[in-house]
Parts: structure tokens; C-alpha cells; sequence
């Protein structure tokens, strides 16, 4: 029987050849760069006396009250799946078993998760996944790409070719963002 190293240097010999086999690409950094938000009236969120559960279940929140303004800095930490499950009822994807959470009207929130396949259309390529959802110009799509150093050949990619390095390589860059607001 071949040795399993000397076939995977063979494998990839063969797929240097035929042009298949990328070569890892350098590392690099990311950053992201926040506008300014306009300035929202208080509380931009609350949640008054909220309970949630699913189904019959037993309530994974009960009476959670909480404001935030625009001044608020919060880090969500949770048991495994409870974090995710507030994050939803934040957004709106989750609505309350009882009472409400209130949005400001003109309040956007983002929400990358873990698993792409959750929020992209796996078919489409990168710019044009954010052409549509953001109604943006083909120079503007390619410049917020390359603003946060992604290259114009990933730009040609389809979102479910990408590997994790050019989906989000480094999530410090998030976290390091975030912290400077």
C-alpha cells in the first residue's frame, strides 16, 4: 500500500499542474471600519418584561427588562445557544412569548453568524451577494471588498468556494473594531 504522505505530495503535484491547486494565500489582517451612526432617540432597544420560550418548553428568559441608548457598550455571553436565541429575539427573528421588545424605528442591527449557508445564497458570489443585499454599484461593492482586504480574485468566487481565510479569517478584527466605539 502507498504511503498516505507520498499520495497527498503526488495529489497535489498533479494539482499544481493543472492549474486547480491554489496556493495558500499570505496572511493578512482585517479591518472594518464603522460609520458614525446618526444620532437615535432613547432607548434605541428595550426589552419590558419579556418572557420567551419555545413551546412548552420551560422559559429560557423570564421578566428581562433592559434599555439601551447610544452610549450603551454590551458583550452578550450566554450558555451554549441562549446568546443566539437573544440575539434573535433582538433582530426580530424570534418575537417574545409575552410582552415586547421595542425598536427604535430607524435602528440597524447586523448579525454574521457562524455558519454562512444561515444568511448568503451560497451560489452567488461575493460581490454580487452584496450588491443585492445592499443596493450597492459594482465600484462601490469592489471597494468595500478590497477596504477590508479581500482581493479581487475572491471577488470571483462563489460564497460557498470561499475558504474560512476569506470569509473571516480573523475575528479579532470584529472584536478590535467594536472596541474602539
Amino acid at each position: 500500500m502507498e504511503n498516505p504522505r507520498l499520495s497527498l505530495d503526488r495529489a497535489r503535484r498533479v494539482l499544481l499542474g493543472t492549474g486547480i491547486f491554489l496556493q495558500n494565500p499570505k496572511n493578512y489582517h482585517v479591518k472594518f471600519h464603522f460609520p458614525l451612526p446618526s444620532s437615535l432617540n432613547s432607548p434605541i432597544l428595550g426589552a419590558y418584561e419579556v418572557i420567551f420560550n419555545y413551546g412548552n418548553h420551560e422559559a429560557i428568559f423570564e421578566k428581562l427588562n433592559f434599555c439601551i441608548d447610544m452610549t450603551s457598550r454590551i458583550a452578550i455571553v450566554g450558555a451554549n445557544g441562549v446568546d443566539i436565541t437573544f440575539l434573535k429575539l433582538l433582530i426580530g427573528v424570534l418575537k417574545p412569548t409575552c410582552d415586547e421588545i421595542r425598536r427604535n424605528y430607524h435602528l440597524r442591527i447586523g448579525r454574521l453568524g457562524q455558519l454562512a449557508g444561515e444568511q448568503f445564497n451560497l451560489e452567488l458570489l461575493a460581490i454580487e451577494h452584496l450588491r443585492q443585499a445592499f443596493n450597492m454599484s459594482e465600484q462601490d461593492t469592489r471597494k468595500s471588498l478590497e477596504s477590508v482586504e479581500l482581493s479581487g480574485r475572491v471577488h470571483l468566487i462563489k460564497i460557498k468556494d470561499l475558504s474560512g481565510k476569506a470569509l473571516i479569517h480573523n475575528p479579532s478584527a470584529v472584536a478590535k473594531t467594536v472596541s474602539t466605539f
